[in-house]
C-alpha cells in the first residue's frame, strides 16, 4: 500500500476549492451591493418624480387661474385675443408636462420592483 507523506496534490486541489468560493463569494457580494444600489436609484428617482408631480400640478392651477382670469378680461375687452391664446398655450405646455411626469412615475416603479424582486431571488 502507498500512500504518500505530503498529500500535496489533494493540498493543492483544497486550496483551489476554497479559492473559487471566496471568488464566489465576491462575486455574490458585488451583486447584491449593484442590485441594492439600483434599489436606492429607482427610490430616489420615485421621490424626485413624486416631488416634481406635485409642483407641476401645482403650476397647472396656477396656469388655469391665469387662463380664467384672462378669460374674464378678454369678455368685458380689456384683453386681446393674442394674450388669451398665449395663456392658453401656456397651461397646454403645463398639462402636457404633468401628463408626461405621470407616464413616466409607473415605469420607475415597476423597474424598482423588478429590482427588488432581483433582490429576493437572490440573481
Amino acid at each position: 500500500v502507498g500512500m504518500p507523506l505530503f498529500c500535496r496534490k489533494a493540498r493543492a486541489e483544497v486550496q483551489k476549492a476554497n479559492i473559487k468560493l471566496e471568488t464566489l463569494d465576491l462575486k455574490r457580494d458585488g451583486k447584491r451591493r449593484d442590485i441594492i444600489a439600483k434599489a436606492q436609484a429607482f427610490s430616489a428617482e420615485l421621490n424626485q418624480l413624486a416631488t416634481q408631480i406635485r409642483g407641476q400640478r401645482q403650476i397647472v392651477v396656477d396656469y388655469t387661474r391665469l387662463y380664467q382670469a384672462e378669460f374674464i378680461k378678454f369678455q368685458i375687452g380689456e384683453s386681446s385675443l393674442f394674450k388669451l391664446q398665449s395663456r392658453e398655450n401656456s397651461l397646454i405646455n403645463a398639462r402636457l408636462d404633468l401628463a408626461k411626469l405621470l407616464a413616466s412615475y409607473p415605469r420607475v416603479e415597476i423597474e424598482l420592483l423588478r429590482v427588488l424582486g432581483r433582490a429576493y431571488a437572490g440573481e
